[in-house]
């Protein structure tokens, strides 16, 4: 999809959908989130949001 490249967008479609449910004061746990591109976007849809990254060194 050209959208995804362009902006740099991964999993556009699972981003799109985890942001049409999530709603304020929910609890979104993102295991493994790397950079955390679904952290970010359940924060900004005002759920409470805890990363938990396994890899120590996705970490640094």
């Amino acid at each position: 999809m050209f959208f995804d490249v362009y902006c740099g967008l991964h999993e556009f479609e699972d981003l799109a959908v985890a942001l049409r449910f999530l709603q304020p004061r929910d609890l979104f746990i993102d295991i493994g989130p790397n950079v955390g591109s679904y952290s970010i976007l359940g924060a900004a849809a005002g759920a409470r949001c805890f990363a938990i990254e396994p890899i120590p060194r996705t970490l640094l």
